[in-house]
């Protein structure tokens, strides 16, 4: 394989990985080695020990001193936790976010894709629109975290199930004015049930433990 090549399996091998934990089908506190993955894909050793890195890096898997890595999978617990440190994470960038013209933007680019654009643009632009609220305070370092966190697990639950795109518009749209009305009720309010929405489906769908 030429050398240039080796970040896109890298990636694609984490990718694979990912979604088999999310999905549960690499269960929770399970074993996996670099020789087992290399095997079963097919690929050489190299970009699977990226991958575990890469992995490991994002708390989806755990460094063992046998040279072999436990997953952290998904549980009812940790999907909870997730969800929730996600809502009280944003309600507090949104009391912060100063730069309006870069909420407003985001929220009319999504509401305006709905539903024409399909899917994985709609997705997209929505979670983009929670993400202008950090854009919006000028502060790189917060506004990283805060897309790691949605790029996550969160962004894995929308791409990969069908979630009703009323519903989820109907929520975003009262996260919108509540961010307008600057009432911090309202606000706290409106993404603690956008959240957990996402919550509840990935528990009850995900058939999560």
């Amino acid at each position: 394989m030429h050398p240039e090549y080796a970040p896109v399996l890298k990636d694609k091998i984490a990718d694979i990985l990912k979604s088999e934990i999310f999905l549960g089908n690499i269960k929770d506190g399970e074993s996996l080695t670099q020789e087992i993955i290399s095997e079963k894909l097919g690929v050489s050793r190299m970009p699977v020990r990226e991958a575990f890195l890469q992995l490991e890096s994002d708390g989806i898997l755990e460094r063992l001193k046998n040279r072999h890595v436990k997953v952290n999978g998904m549980t009812a617990k940790r999907v909870v936790q997730i969800f929730d440190a996600l809502s009280v994470f944003e309600i507090s960038l949104v009391g912060q976010a100063d730069k309006a013209e870069v909420v407003e933007s985001a929220f009319h680019a999504y509401e305006t894709a709905v539903p024409l654009q399909g899917k994985s643009i709609c997705i997209q632009k929505m979670m983009a629109f929670h993400l202008s609220f950090s854009e919006s305070m000028d502060n790189l370092y917060l506004h990283q975290i805060h897309k790691k966190m949605i790029m996550g697990y969160p962004m894995f639950l929308l791409r990969q199930y069908e979630l009703d795109w009323r519903t989820l518009l109907r929520l975003n749209t009262e996260v919108y004015e509540a961010y307008l009305s600057k009432d911090a009720r309202r606000i706290s309010a409106s993404i603690l049930d956008f959240y957990k929405m996402l919550s509840d489906f990935a528990l009850k769908e995900c058939y999560i433990e």
